[in-house]
């Protein structure tokens, strides 16, 4: 599942469960809990295995979220630099866990670095 189809099911699951439209504060505590679990699926599941791969991933994101050309406005309550700012957020926590699982040199475990 992508990253994308993940934060618009997670909207979904948040309206429904509220009732109303989600506000930035609900859907931003029911989006960050899920990335690491979104970094896991995109390894084992959706072909960024590689520390190339997994930064086309970073990409898309970086891509589809925020004030990019080809966005799209997630957070309906905030700006779009405000969204930009929350996702650059989203793909930095995303780069250093998945750089980890990957074993990339510097992130990788029992690696230290300075």
């Amino acid at each position: 599942m992508s990253i994308l189809n993940t934060i618009v099911k997670a909207v979904v699951s948040v309206f429904k469960l509220i009732g109303r439209k989600p506000s930035w504060t609900d859907i931003v505590t029911n989006i960050v809990p899920q990335i690491f679990g979104m970094v896991d699926n995109a390894i084992a599941f959706g072909g960024y295995s590689t520390k190339e791969k997994f930064d086309e991933f970073l990409e898309l994101i970086d891509l589809k979220t925020g004030v990019d050309a080809e966005a799209l406005d997630i957070l309906k309550d905030v700006t779009a630099e405000a969204e930009e700012e929350f996702f650059d957020g989203i793909v930095q926590a995303a780069r250093a866990y998945g750089y980890a699982k990957l074993k990339v040199p510097g992130y990788a475990e029992g690696v230290a670095t300075q």
